[in-house]
């Protein structure tokens, strides 16, 4: 049995309620729960109130309110199936990061000792300041266009955690704070310069791909 559009209303309606505002997840759970009841009315022969609250009495434990400090910090505080969804996503974030800033540090460590690579190195140390602030501008401005346009998803809200997360380092990248060598002849490589220049590069792309997501969200539903 097909529902309503005044049904389905009910049943967003009832989400946002309780503190479900996230348009994606929202999105996903309104055609879970609809399809749930849509079932629920044909097999058990009853009407869509008695159906909707059989079926959202399943729901109630992923809709109370939670937060994950340690991820997300201790302003958050969503229903727990957004909260589970933001501290998975941000726990695989912080984990690839890691283990990408390990790998490469590791890379540059071996091959540090290589006269070219120390070179190609230098180059590349001289471009990393310009494209980093290229970097931080371009996510400035969609930051400015992300708040203006009212739409909230779970990217939206990850790429906000990590543009506050790793701009404040990238500036001082892009300022030139993190010189790969100790000398100007290039002889000494900094590993830890390295490091933080790689993981912060990551959380840069990171945000922008976030951002993309969001925004692939936004023109998926102007399309429905």
């Amino acid at each position: 049995m097909k529902l309503t559009t005044e049904q389905i209303d009910y049943i967003e309606h009832t989400l946002v309620k309780n503190g479900l505002d996230f348009e994606d997840l929202k999105f996903e759970l309104i055609d879970h729960i609809a399809s749930e009841i849509e079932v629920t009315m044909t097999i058990d022969e009853m009407s869509f109130m008695p159906a909707f609250y059989r079926v959202f009495d399943t729901w109630k434990a992923q809709l109370k309110p939670s937060q994950s400090a340690a991820f997300l910090g201790r302003n958050l505080v969503a229903p727990k199936i957004v909260i589970d969804r933001l501290s998975s996503l941000k726990k695989r974030e912080l984990l690839t990061g890691l283990v990408f800033c390990f790998i490469v540090t590791l890379l540059f460590y071996g091959m540090s000792s290589i006269p070219v690579f120390r070179t190609v190195l230098h180059y590349v140390e001289l471009i990393i300041p310009k494209s980093f602030l290229l970097t931080i501008i371009v996510l400035l401005v969609s930051k400015i266009l992300l708040y203006q346009s009212k739409l909230k998803t779970t990217y939206s809200v990850l790429f906000n955690k990590s543009f506050l997360l790793s701009v404040p380092f990238c500036v001082i990248i892009s300022l030139g704070g993190f010189s790969f060598f100790r000398t100007e002849n290039i002889e000494d490589i900094r590993i830890s310069s390295v490091a933080a220049t790689v993981l912060y590069g990551f959380f840069l792309f990171s945000s922008a791909r976030f951002l993309y997501q969001h925004y692939q969200f936004a023109q998926k539903i102007k399309r429905v």
